[in-house]
């Protein structure tokens, strides 16, 4: 699950869309975020465990249980190797998770050569026999879909093979979501991240697929790789993943993946017998006790600490680590909510903290925060229904009654009550290029009662809130 980012391109990225006012923030989400995350084989029962534990927070695992490796004798050329497992069975362990209410989509690796998958994907016959194979794999052993994990596009085959294998993945996913709906199976990818539909590792083409899969997991760490740094990157820059990603998706769709591992590296050394390169360590942040030297960096909120340490009797070096832990992972959480994108997908389950699970069950339990009853601006001061969806509206329109309770120089709050009771989803949508594009979401109170809050760059937005019956009351809020 290795992510190599370039941060130069990434910051540039992240000045722009903070300048086009693209981040939205406070919505929450509006069917409460759920867990995903990845079950490392070689852990499988401390993973398996935490995950039913925890069942109550996950909506589905991916144990890594299969790779890919190159098999001449198959028409795909590829084979699906299983994984050794630490510890169980696949059955037995399918059969807990399921048992548990946590759906199951192991995860395949590409473990072939440098484009060889680009290869196989490009040639139809091999790409359907593949396709076969795989659905072959999740209906024959009853798992709930698929996950891919195919990283050797971005990080071994070279950019220059982008334009090329872009359309060929984009044609398989199509063709393998076609062959696993048809049985009602689930098709998840796992892959780095995207900033525009030029930029990041845009090979993964997130608009093109979005149409075809189900949960679209977004490795959004390893950010400092060779050098010390946060691992899951500043918060800006995950609003900046998360921004261009629920443009692309639908927000429903869309998990932040989210390390629970730091490493720790060499930034100098001096005296006799160093050595020219130092490799980093990694470790689990269930590993590591927190003392007083370690240091909270809010950009990313994880913890850091320099100190030095004898590398051999005549060399010394000074180290710097870095390592998020639960709080961490809730912050996180929280970015993801001012998305409303379906949850986080952790990198490793099994490898976090204890206290992680109570915080971010503490969070999503939280109830929907009733709005108080400030006066409502006449109703004048709303402007008018322009611009309906294109869909029919069925049900009876509940009235809403909507005032301006903030309106900064960057955000807006907008509060409202429905006329009749009831839960109710709102939506703001951004326009983007001439089309409406979801950027954040909140639920009303069992009163009608909502507030929603978001960044409004200057550009026509439109509120939406529809009743659970289907019906819609459309306004337009410019700044």
């Amino acid at each position: 699950m290795r992510v190599q980012l370039v941060r130069a391109a990434a910051t540039a990225v992240v000045a722009g869309m903070l300048a086009a006012g693209i981040f939205s923030t406070g919505a929450q989400a509006a069917d409460g975020m759920k867990m995903s995350g990845w079950l490392p084989y070689w852990l499988m029962n401390t993973s398996t465990t935490d995950a039913v534990s925890n069942s109550d927070l996950f909506e589905d695992v991916s144990p890594f249980w299969f790779d890919a490796q190159v098999e001449s004798s198959k028409t795909s050329s590829v084979g699906i190797m299983s994984n050794s497992l630490s510890w169980g069975t696949r059955p037995a362990i399918l059969s807990s998770l399921q048992q548990n209410g946590i759906k199951v989509l192991p995860s395949i690796t590409d473990g072939t050569p440098a484009r060889h998958m680009a290869s196989v994907l490009a040639t139809p016959d091999k790409r359907t026999a593949f396709v076969g194979q795989i659905t072959a794999l999740v209906n024959n052993n009853g798992y709930d879909g698929i996950d891919l994990d195919f990283e050797k596009f971005a990080f071994n085959d070279g950019q220059q093979t982008w334009a090329t294998t872009k359309p060929a993945w984009v044609g398989f996913i199509a063709e393998l979501a076609t062959s696993l709906h048809a049985t009602g199976k689930l098709l998840s990818v796992s892959v780095p991240p995207m900033y525009s539909d030029t930029s990041g590792y845009w090979v993964y083409a997130f608009r093109e697929l979005a149409p075809h899969i189900d949960k679209l997991r977004i490795m959004a760490y390893d950010y400092s790789w060779d050098s010390a740094g946060p691992i899951g990157g500043p918060l800006t820059w995950v609003r900046t993943v998360l921004g261009y990603a629920v443009d692309a998706a639908p927000a429903s769709k869309v998990y932040l993946g989210t390390p629970t591992y730091g490493r720790d590296w060499v930034t100098s050394s001096s005296g006799a017998g160093c050595p020219a390169t130092f490799a980093s360590r990694t470790y689990n942040s269930s590993e590591v006790t927190f003392t007083d030297e370690w240091v909270r960096s809010t950009p990313s909120m994880e913890r850091t600490r320099t100190y030095t340490e004898a590398y051999n009797a005549t060399c010394t070096v000074s180290r710097t680590a870095w390592m998020p832990d639960s709080q961490t992972t809730l912050a996180r959480w929280k970015v993801a909510q001012e998305f409303g994108i379906a949850g986080l997908a952790q990198w490793m389950v099994g490898t976090e903290q204890s206290g992680q699970w109570d915080l971010l069950r503490s969070e999503a339990l939280q109830p929907p925060t009733p709005a108080p009853d400030p006066q409502p601006l006449p109703v004048s001061a709303v402007p008018p229904v322009v611009n309906p969806p294109a869909a029919p509206v069925r049900g009876k329109v509940s009235p809403v009654e909507i005032w301006l309770v903030k309106k900064g120089r960057s955000a807006v709050t907008i509060k409202g009550k429905f006329a009749a009771a009831g839960v109710r989803k709102v939506t703001i949508y951004r326009k983007i290029n001439g089309k409406f594009r979801k950027v954040a979401r909140a639920r009303t109170t069992a009163g009608g009662k909502f507030t929603v809050r978001f960044t409004l760059p200057g550009k026509t937005l439109k509120l939406r809130a529809g009743s659970t019956l289907g019906s819609s009351q459309v306004l337009i809020v410019k700044r």
